[in-house]
């Protein structure tokens, strides 16, 4: 095989904006392959820690830190990369806003693009997940999802975090290029022993965004401390502006009453292994998910998760038998209540909590083993980098 079909020395640039925990559980895996020489990740800021063979690339502290100038960088950063020395492969970890000006480079080289996209429907609908936020016309959505659409289907390989959200864009139309289920890799250090006593019953880690449905978590954790006095609640933002932007839901109002002294609000922690190994119960109450790595790192953990039955989330949870997802269905109210109600059935059950979280961590050290994510990653390679010759069948 010559050396831009094969699969030796290999130099892959990847454009993604992720942070570290991501980066860690999908890269390190691919960094770890004797095949790959170096992989280069084209972010907003450097301050990530990353294998040896992982080298990243941001503008200077100086630059300015607003949508459009770091939308900008990136492309920069990217074109420059590119022409210092032509890459093996270009991937992106998220497609939205990246994947485009990534695919239009990767075309102009002829070099193979693999789009990672790790969150679910959220990729895709409506243009990608901040669009769909925003406020600009439906039809301005519209147009923007069947763009994106036809951007993938012009990538040689896309992986997702399950079968579900597989199947889920091959009804959606993308059709061209191969889809493989990629699962993130969680190493030893997450499966420490616990500590002897878990003193916080409930935890939410992750963003403080709309899709994350933090108004309908917060509700939910209201009428948990109604039912249940005395529950604690640890809700663990990604930074400090994340807190930030939580005390402005008007629904924390009533879960303080409700939960008093046992509601903890934080930013980012150190470790957030430190907090979900105290816990007992992960909820999670988005709207969209793919197979997000708080569920995992929670399982890891020993915490039970009680989640929304979307995205790749019951495959997360080896089909239910690792904690409880609920249906999106019904009014909010209704929704709310479900919740509530998986939350303290577990929370009264500690026999049973116990057995779906040994089931868990028994589940995701097998299933996310970075030996399985290494042989993962060189499925992909060897796909994108094979003749693209139409149509692919999922993997």
């Amino acid at each position: 095989m010559s050396r831009a079909r094969g699969t030796n020395r290999l130099r892959i640039v990847v454009v993604t904006n992720v942070g570290q925990p991501v980066l860690h559980a999908y890269l390190s895996p691919l960094a770890s392959l004797e095949e790959v020489t170096e992989v280069v990740v084209v972010r907003d800021r450097s301050d990530v820690e990353l294998p040896p063979k992982v080298r990243v690339v941001a503008p200077a502290p100086w630059w300015p830190r607003t949508t459009l100038s770091e939308l900008v960088s990136r492309a920069y950063l990217l074109r420059r990369e590119a022409a210092h020395q032509r890459p093996h492969l270009f991937m992106t970890v998220h497609w939205f806003p990246d994947g485009p000006g990534v695919l239009r480079v990767a075309r102009r080289l002829g070099v193979p693009v693999v789009a990672n996209l790790v969150g679910g429907r959220a990729e895709l609908i409506d243009g990608g997940r901040r669009l769909a936020l925003s406020r600009v016309p439906r039809a301005l959505k519209r147009w923007a999802e069947g763009y994106q659409r036809e951007r993938l289907n012009a990538t040689n390989v896309v992986t997702c975090t399950g079968t579900a959200t597989c199947r889920w864009l091959r009804a959606a139309g993308v059709v061209r290029p191969r889809l493989m289920t990629l699962h993130a890799a969680l190493d030893d250090a997450w499966f420490g022993g616990a500590p002897a006593a878990t003193d916080i019953d409930v935890a939410y880690v992750g963003r403080v965004n709309q899709d994350k449905r933090i108004d309908r978590m917060l509700n939910v954790l209201t009428a948990i401390g109604r039912r249940r006095a005395g529950t604690r609640v640890a809700v663990v933002s990604q930074t400090q502006a994340d807190k930030a932007a939580l005390e402005g839901y008007p629904e924390l109002i009533a879960a303080r009453a409700a939960l008093g002294r046992g509601l903890w609000l934080t930013g980012r922690v150190e470790r957030v292994s430190d907090v979900l190994r105290r816990a007992r119960v992960l909820l999670l109450t988005s709207d969209t998910e793919g197979r997000t790595l708080a569920v995992l790192e929670a399982m890891a953990c020993g915490a039970v998760p009680v989640v929304t039955e979307v995205g790749d989330l019951t495959e997360a949870l080896d089909e239910g038998r690792a904690g409880v997802t609920v249906p999106l269905q019904g009014s909010e109210e209704t929704m709310v209540a479900a919740l509530a109600d998986a939350v303290v059935a577990l929370l009264h059950d500690e026999p049973r909590r116990k057995a779906l979280a040994a089931r868990g961590r028994e589940y995701v050290r097998r299933q996310h083993d970075p030996r399985r994510t290494r042989e993962e990653w060189r499925v992909v390679i060897r796909h994108a980098l094979a003749p693209k010759d139409g149509p692919c069948a999922s993997s």
